[in-house]
């Protein structure tokens, strides 16, 4: 029995164990540096959680809590979610980019001019880093440079040949509420992703050659175009309670991945039994009624009756089809009715194509095309399908969305037939409306409404659009109601005499902080996207005393 300690492998020791053709590829140092980021950035994120943890709300699923949102939270540009996470895997990958490959810019989805416009949120981040020993001697000067760094990308006037990609966390609500996310990192060079990482902190180590899987590690999946996709046990040490203990680990020796190899456990083969040959499928959480039928339509005429779908926003999804988790993803989030090109961001899936691209897997968008990654934004595809070939051909998957988008769009046409008839209906409401008023100023500002409410009700063009914005909206359509610290006012509790004002008007122009809008962050690069008429909808409503 070897009783001396366990060498712990380097992340340059690891890349070697794949063999000699990674190591002697074009982008060795990459891949190797790489890795040793994702590596790291393990521990930065499972101590960053470790310190929300001791803040949160004790009674609240997550990462919530008043005090939690207070010292730990911001809101960047477009109302994106930063927490100290965020800030401090930002701040960590790009100084090592900035050390080791001082001429590549970086493309960074998330706010990277956040610190600049508070810079106690910076001092707290960077006591932070200092305090648990994460970058020694970080000063707030530090970190608004390396920020700086992580939106380089942007300042480019044309598509940089050689760039790197980063998302820290993928995605918020994930992370915050102790669901699967990942953190990615990718090499575009010459247009097309070369090198990937992707660490998944809650996702338990395993492949198809183990008889179970690891509850003491998660996997460090990484891949470099022509060379394969392998993933590396990352132990995490815990105590008995689950609590991070503050070691974080490579261990073992990486296991390459093949999408057609499927993980087995004996719990599964439920599906096995059913009376066609079920398919196991991955598609975004918190999906529509009409994207999940879409998605249930797709797998019946695949031949599968009664598909399982397990369900994830982010990334993740590549990772299943990597390592036979699943048969196949799909990115549906618009619904198969709507032919629009442009809704996905190359920070949300460069690393994660790779890794399941070199797994073996066949990608394509929903219309059969080939990914072309033209700068941040996805603007020549629609949609995303991975998929293992060997149990669903991507010329079998293809065919069932073509079908399945003439039965979308013919449904979206009822709705929209639907839609008209409510119009005519509100029409008359509008035309009746002087009828009820009962002052003089009530019948003139009735006038307004009705002669308005006409013009655009007899504009069925723009109501269809109308319509196809509110069925893609993610927020409310009468916007977030404003909490006033004294919601009932100064008239003892009379509710009925308090006026609440909301507004769903979508932020036009440059954010107020400066920096570009994530609208014109999508079209950098001398690209433009189609023009959103949800965003440029907007419905204003005022509350008073008088309500009809």
């Amino acid at each position: 029995v070897n009783l001396s300690p366990k060498k712990i492998p380097t992340a340059a020791e690891t890349v070697e164990r794949t063999g000699d053709t990674m190591i002697k590829s074009k982008y060795a140092r990459e891949i190797q540096e790489a890795v040793g980021i994702m590596a790291d950035n393990f521990h930065i994120c499972c101590m960053s959680e470790l310190h929300m943890q001791e803040l949160k709300q004790k009674s609240s699923f997550g990462l919530y809590g008043m005090l939690l949102e207070k010292e730990c939270v911001r809101e960047g540009k477009d109302g994106q979610e930063m927490t100290i996470s965020h800030v401090m895997l930002m701040a960590a990958m790009c100084k090592r980019l900035m050390e080791e490959f001082p001429d590549d810019p970086v493309l960074c989805m998330e706010d990277y001019t956040i610190l600049d416009e508070d810079p106690e949120f910076a001092v707290y981040c960077a006591r932070l880093l200092n305090e648990y020993g994460l970058i020694k001697d970080c000063s707030p000067e530090d970190m608004y440079k390396w920020f700086r760094h992580a939106g380089s990308a942007y300042e480019l006037e044309e598509s940089p040949k050689r760039y790197w990609v980063l998302k820290p966390l993928d995605t918020s609500e994930d992370f915050r509420t102790s669901r699967q996310f990942c953190m990615q990192l990718s090499l575009i060079d010459d247009g097309r992703p070369v090198v990937s990482t992707v660490g998944a902190p809650f996702m338990e180590f395993d492949h198809a050659s183990r008889i179970r899987e690891s509850r003491n590690g998660s996997p460090l999946f990484f891949a470099v175009e022509g060379e394969g996709a392998w993933t590396q046990l990352m132990h995490i040490a815990r105590e008995d309670n689950g609590v991070y203990s503050g070691t974080c680990e490579l261990r073992g020796y990486p296991l390459k991945l093949n999408a057609t190899k499927k993980i087995k456990r004996g719990h599964d083969q439920f599906y096995d039994y059913l009376g066609t040959n079920q398919l196991h499928l991955g598609i975004g959480s918190r999906v529509r009624e009409d994207v999940f039928k879409d998605a249930t339509r797709i797998a019946n005429l695949l031949g599968s009756e009664y598909p399982k779908f397990e369900m994830n926003s982010g990334a993740i999804k590549y990772l299943w089809v990597a390592r036979g988790e699943v048969d196949s993803a799909w990115w549906l989030d618009k619904g198969l009715f709507d032919p629009d090109k442009g809704s996905d961001k190359t920070a949300d899936h460069s690393a994660g194509f790779l890794i399941a691209k070199e797994a073996g897997a066949a990608i394509t968008d929903l219309s059969g095309d080939d990914i072309v990654w033209p700068g941040p934004v996805l603007m020549e595809n629609r949609g995303m399908l991975v998929t293992d070939p060997e149990r669903a051909s991507i010329g079998a998957l293809l065919k069932a969305v073509g079908e399945s988008t003439i039965t979308s769009t013919e449904l979206y046409e009822r709705r929209c037939e639907k839609r008209q008839e409510v119009s005519l209906m509100l029409k008359r409401v509008f035309e009746n409306m002087y009828k009820f008023a009962e002052t003089d100023e009530e019948k003139r500002g009735a006038l307004k409404v009705m002669e308005a409410g006409k013009t655009m009700f007899e504009n069925t063009g723009e109501m269809d659009e109308i319509t196809l914005g509110v069925t893609r909206r993610e927020t409310p359509i009468l916007g977030h109601a404003v909490l006033e610290e004294n919601p009932f006012g100064n008239n003892g509790g009379n509710v009925g005499s308090t006026s609440v004002e909301t507004s769903s008007r979508a932020p036009t122009g440059p954010p107020p902080h400066g920096g570009p809008s994530r609208q014109a962050r999508g079209r950098a690069w001398g690209e433009s996207g189609p023009a959103s008429l949800a965003a440029q909808q907007a419905t204003h409503i005022v509350i008073t005393d008088r309500t009809v």
